[in-house]
C-alpha cells in the first residue's frame, strides 16, 4: 500500500458521503459529485473520515490505491469548496 493511501480523507461539516458497491458519492454546498472505484479497493467511512483499504491482489490495485485516495480527496474538495484556479502574471 503506497504512503498517500494510508493517509485519510478528511469529510468537512457540511459534507455527505455514502459509499455503494463500486461507487462513492458526495453532496456538498457546491453540489453533487461521484466516482467509481475498482474491484480489489474498498473506502470504508470511519466516523468524519474515508478510508482506503486494499482488497485484492495485484500490482494494479497496489498502485490504484494511492490514485484512488486522492480523487477521493478532489471529490471531497470540490463538492465542499469548489476549485480555484490562480494565476501568478510576472513581467
Amino acid at each position: 500500500m503506497s504512503r498517500v493511501a494510508k493517509n485519510p480523507v478528511n469529510i468537512p461539516k457540511g459534507v455527505e458521503v455514502q459509499i455503494s458497491a463500486g461507487r462513492v458519492s458526495a453532496k456538498g454546498s457546491k453540489g453533487k459529485a461521484e466516482m467509481a472505484v475498482i474491484d480489489g479497493i474498498e473506502v470504508v467511512q470511519e466516523g468524519s473520515t474515508l478510508q482506503v483499504k486494499i482488497t485484492g491482489e495485484g500490482t494494479q490495485v497496489q498502485s490504484m490505491s494511492g490514485t484512488t485516495r486522492a480523487l477521493l480527496q478532489n471529490l471531497v474538495t470540490g463538492v465542499a469548496d469548489g476549485f480555484e484556479r490562480r494565476l501568478e502574471l510576472v513581467g
